[in-house]
């Protein structure tokens, strides 16, 4: 198989994300069943499979019994297969249609997504992902039809385990239900999957094939590929209040740490990203007005004198993205060294820079015996040192040291300065590593806010074109740049990720360098009424408190609250433990607000409706770009939390929208919250002006102030929602 088809199965099984909810009672388990639903995630769309239903291999028959003491004491606990007395199955050729079996067997009747889903993995034209990804094994078994929907199950949660290991053999765990022969008539087997059995079919053959991608793309493609299918140059676009800032957090951390469960509290995420952005793999940084190329990339600084007395002095200090571009990099360059076990240069510098603190006349010999030099002080770009003779003017490049540390430069140690290299490139490669493992290849994100409020041609320089996939570096098309202070080469390592956000609203995003727009790509998040719904905010409020038990005190109280708010009817809160045993099998998907539709809510606003029609009247009056976004309300669960919401961020938002025109705000407020202003006898001062009588009858508006008046305050709403 070429790399670029398998390059394209594994990104398509790492976008397939699948969880297994147990549903066996304590009769079935006796009897040894176990029954599972899964829950497959693929593009934003849930599919929920009939029961799969599977026996113990001791209680069932039709299984050959030659190696089935062994497989018990391989695996020490039940081994399964699936119940042929429960599922529709081929007794014979192994051939069989499809759509007649498979998708009857997974999926409800009528669920054409789900059809459609299926066929992707396996169909009856030999083209199907499972089919694809499998065909070059010992056998072409499962270059065909899939015989059974259990069969095809597991297989896919295998091959995940594969690609998930790049290329280490799986557990055996995932072997559990695929690992023996089976006979119907007693002559018809077929071989075991298993490691410890037979022959493996697929399993060798895939593992080393991906195993050989990922080799021989220097721990870049095959694991760029592996570890995260987000763009490496991403913007999230929207008006305000739609969670961009809020989810570009979730985005950094699922290209860093794939494995983490976001469905965790929001604490827990935070902590995690914290604690990433202290090991340097994330930084956070807004642009704004004044930022500057010398601020992002690289510029002279003065320096803090080390004592009052001492004059000031400038130095040439990496910016933002240099300096996470570097520690990037360093990570890339040390994952491809022969000896991964090696620091990183930065960890060995540190461990230098410790060292000459506690001993700043250590020595370095110079190849000719007798001579040495010492080093001064240490500064971001170079070393300065005192040479052989006493002189002090020269220094070494740190840029220059990193590039031989790493062996991805060349250097001349016979004169000039190089002669004064090789003893410190020594003493840093003379630090060992204390951590047993080898150096894994880390990705790093730097997530911009608010990209568009800064000059982007001023800030990114020449580097705009560094940061286009194809030319970072490892890659063919890479390029490298001179930078103008430090005259050192630069490139952008490849597991460095660009993540910003671009509020619409902003009156500067036409400003949005046209550079910058061809080398990003754009991710709009629209408002989401949705979650603000009766069922949203339910949902929210369970995903909130995943962990704690139905009596736990703080969540009590949030319920009590929400539910008096959205008029909650009593047939939810008997329900809501089962709703959320389905949720919880699923995982967190924004899919599961539909379990709460069938329920009835008796609240007094119902804020998806309050959001949905501002939102239509904004649209109008202006554009798509000028709308208001669900965060606004989705912490609003009591009309007090409405008001200071719609006084503090909903009224000062249309006022800046419409610039102070009271008119068009009063087009979507209504006649309650926008009132003609009462004033006393007015009169300008004497002067002969034509259009003096026109201001003088000019009306002026107010806000209405609700916020010490709920009934007056649910009024005004019923009124703007033409509910009066």
């Amino acid at each position: 198989m070429e790399n670029t088809e398998l390059l394209e199965l594994i990104s398509f099984f790492n976008k397939v994300n699948i969880k297994e909810q147990d549903i066996t009672s304590e009769v079935q388990k006796a009897s040894g069943e176990l029954i599972v639903k899964a829950f497959y995630e693929y593009e934003g769309k849930v599919f929920e499979t009939k029961p799969l239903y599977y026996k113990d291999i001791d209680k069932q028959e039709g299984i050959k019994t030659k190696d089935r003491p062994k497989v018990n004491q391989y695996f020490k606990s039940p081994v399964y297969w699936l119940d042929i007395q429960k599922h529709d199955w081929p007794k014979g050729t192994g051939e069989s249609d499809l759509d007649n079996l498979v998708i009857k067997e997974i999926c409800e009747e009528g669920d054409v997504e789900f059809e459609k889903f299926l066929k992707l993995l396996a169909n009856n034209s030999k083209s199907g992902k499972i089919q694809r990804i499998t065909s070059t094994g010992r056998s072409q078994q499962y270059g065909h039809n899939l015989e059974n929907n259990n069969h095809w199950h597991d297989l896919v949660l295998l091959i995940k385990a594969v690609i998930d290991g790049k290329g280490q053999f799986p557990d055996k765990r995932y072997f559990k239900r695929l690992v023996f022969n089976w006979s119907t008539n007693g002559e018809k087997g077929r071989i075991s999957l298993s490691k410890e059995f037979g022959k493996r079919l697929i399993i060798d053959s895939l593992c080393s094939s991906i195993a050989r991608l990922s080799q021989e793309q220097k721990h870049y493609v095959g694991d760029q590929v592996l570890k995260s299918n987000a763009p490496l140059n991403q913007i999230l676009y929207g008006p305000p209040g739609t969670g961009k800032t809020y989810y570009t957090i979730n985005k950094a951390i699922q290209i860093i740490n794939p494995e983490f469960d976001l469905a965790q509290e929001r604490t827990v995420i935070k902590v995690e990203f914290e604690s990433l952005i202290k090991a340097g793999q994330i930084v956070f940084t807004t642009f704004h007005q004044s930022m500057s190329y010398e601020d992002f990339i690289e510029g002279i600084k003065p320096q803090k004198p080390n004592t009052p007395k001492d004059p000031i002095s400038y130095d040439i200090e990496p910016g933002i993205f240099k300096r996470i571009a570097e520690a990037a990099k360093s990570n890339f360059e040390s994952t491809k060294s022969q000896n991964q076990q090696k620091l990183t240069f930065e960890e060995a510098l540190t461990h230098l820079m410790d060292e000459w603190d506690m001993n700043p006349g250590m020595l370095f010999p110079l190849r000719t015996p007798g001579y040495e030099f010492t080093i001064l002080s240490f500064s971001n770009t170079s070393i300065p040192f005192k040479n052989k003779n006493g002189g002090t003017s020269h220094s070494l490049s740190i840029n220059t040291l990193k590039g031989l540390y790493y062996g991805t430069r060349e250097f001349d140690f016979k004169q000039g300065v190089g002669i004064y290299y090789p003893s410190v490139l020594e003493k840093l490669h003379s630090y060992q590593n204390d951590k047993a493992d080898k150096n894994a290849l880390l990705n790093f994100v730097l997530i911009i806010d608010e990209i568009n409020r800064g000059n982007v041609s001023q800030i990114f320089g020449e580097l705009i074109t560094l940061i286009e996939s194809d030319k970072r570096l490892g890659n063919k098309e890479a390029l490298e740049v001179t930078l103008p202070y430090s005259k050192e080469p630069f490139s952008v390592p490849p597991n460095l990720y660009i993540l910003g956000t671009m509020n619409t609203a902003d009156r500067s995003v036409e400003a949005l360098d046209t550079a910058l727009r061809r080398r990003f790509s754009f991710e709009e998040m629209p408002p989401n009424p949705k979650l603000i719904s009766p069922g949203g905010l339910i949902w929210k409020l369970l995903w909130d408190y995943p962990k704690e038990p139905w009596d736990h005190l703080e969540y009590k109280a949030k319920e009590e609250t929400l539910f008096s708010f959205l008029g909650a009817s009593k047939d939810l809160e008997k329900k809501l433990n089962e709703i959320w045993d389905k949720m919880e099998a699923g995982g967190k998907l924004e899919e599961q607000i539909a379990y709460f539709d069938e329920y009835d809510f008796a609240g007094i606003i119902n804020l998806q409706a309050l959001l949905e029609t501002i939102n239509q009247r904004l649209e109008i009056l202006l554009d798509k770009d000028h709308l208001i976004g669900h965060a606004y309300f989705m912490h609003v669960d009591s009309i007090a939390a409405l008001q200071a919401t719609f006084y503090q961020n909903i009224i000062p938002l249309l006022q800046e929208y419409f610039y102070g025109d009271y008119g068009k705000i009063g087009l979507v407020l209504g006649s309650k919250f926008v009132q003609e202003k009462k004033r006393a006898q007015f009169a300008f001062a004497p002067f002969d002006y034509p259009e003096q009588e026109i201001y003088s009858e000019r009306s002026v508006y107010e806000i209405k102030d609700y916020r010490h008046s709920e009934p007056d305050f649910i009024s005004a709403l019923e009124l703007l929602m033409n509910k009066k």
